[in-house]
């Protein structure tokens, strides 16, 4: 497996990842813990002790992105070294908002990458489509919750369907 070099930067409360593309890119992928939103996990203890909020994507803003295989693997490297370092209770909480109309394929390109290191690094994802109904369209946002195999699945399960519904509520204001 072939992936580009990356740079790590921890933070008490975040983690960032950097690395740079053949094509002049630079990509950041980034891990922040849940405590930094209380607000938002209030009365969800689990992601509150132990969630993660990540995301990742190119630094340069309305840049078409040419195929390249190096950066999924990439990505999929990030992803084992953060989780390689945490416990098992840990959930990675991914939220494809409706920003540029492009979330159904981030969703299905992030669903490839997890596809990458989920079998090695023994996860399950529970993927949650939010419709938001404003007049005549409707906006589709997914929120996806990676989590080990050896964590407590009803806890886990049972935060994520309580938080997509807050987060939805959220996002219909």
């Amino acid at each position: 497996m072939e992936f580009y070099t990356f740079e790590r930067s921890d933070q008490s409360d975040a983690i960032r990842y950097t690395f740079y593309t053949d094509n002049n890119l630079t990509y950041i992928a980034f891990f922040i813990s849940a405590l930094d939103f209380t607000d938002h996990f209030e009365g969800h203890d689990y992601f509150s002790e132990f969630g993660w909020v990540c995301g990742f994507g190119p630094v340069e803003d309305g840049v078409k992105i040419p195929g390249d295989r190096k950066i999924s693997q990439t990505i999929s490297q990030i992803f084992i070294d953060f989780l390689s370092n945490k416990p098992k209770e840990v959930v990675l909480i991914y939220h494809c908002d409706d920003d540029k109309d492009q979330q159904l394929a981030r969703s299905r390109k992030f669903n490839g990458w997890f596809l990458l290191f989920s079998e090695a690094m023994n996860l399950s994802i529970e993927i949650t489509q939010l419709d938001i109904v404003t007049g005549e369209t409707i906006d589709l946002n997914f929120i996806g919750y990676i989590y080990s195999n050896e964590a407590d699945k009803e806890k886990v399960l049972g935060e994520a369907k309580t938080f997509s519904q807050y987060l939805l509520a959220s996002l219909r204001k």
